[in-house]
């Protein structure tokens, strides 16, 4: 009886188990195509990044940004390719504290926003001014995204971009700021 038991037992498992790890082994061939195609996890354009950052906002999810951070290997190319500014900005964080501080910086924009009683979920998303002139790799690029909400005084938010390869990574410092401390040419 046990015997009859285990061969049933087996013969209802092992095909899910041979398909599960068939899945699992496409999943990981289709990981490592991507990642050959694409070397780095940024995203296509600032205009991208400016639009997951407002969702992040929107939906209180940093989740939806952590993967447009630079990894050691895009941190280290920025590093070694940027300008003298963009080595500078980076110098002050370390690959995993990028990720820490703008966690930080997020958790700080939701608190503020609390604070100026906004509701991200009501915000929309208004102006985006950048410097599209920078050289092609490893500039970190600053930019000013301004969100309107009912009733209420526009937020200008300001984040840097790095860029590299086309890829385009959110870097650190991420906040509010007020309209008089951006340059004229960007209001």
């Amino acid at each position: 009886m046990r015997s009859g038991f285990t061969v049933i037992l087996l013969l209802v498992c092992v095909p899910a188990l041979l398909t599960s790890t068939a899945s699992a082994q496409q999943a990981d061939s289709l990981q490592v195509q991507q990642l050959a195609q694409n070397q780095f996890s940024g995203a296509a354009s600032v205009e991208a990044l400016a639009q997951l950052l407002h969702q992040a906002l929107q939906q209180n999810d940093f989740n939806l940004i952590a993967k447009h951070l630079p990894d050691q290997q895009a941190y280290d190319q920025l590093f070694l390719m940027g300008t003298a500014p963009t080595r500078i900005a980076l110098a002050d964080y370390m690959p995993a504290q990028v990720q820490q501080a703008m966690h930080r910086n997020f958790e700080r924009l939701l608190t503020e926003a609390l604070v100026q009683e906004t509701d991200w979920a009501q915000t929309k998303m208004g102006h985006l001014a950048y410097d599209n002139s920078a050289p092609l790799h490893a500039d970190a690029i600053p930019v000013q995204m301004t969100l309107s909400a009912p009733y209420k005084e526009p937020l200008t938010i300001l984040f840097h971009v790095g860029r590299l390869e086309n890829q385009y990574f959110l870097l650190p410092p991420l906040q509010i700021i007020s309209q008089d401390m951006w340059p004229e040419e960007y209001r």
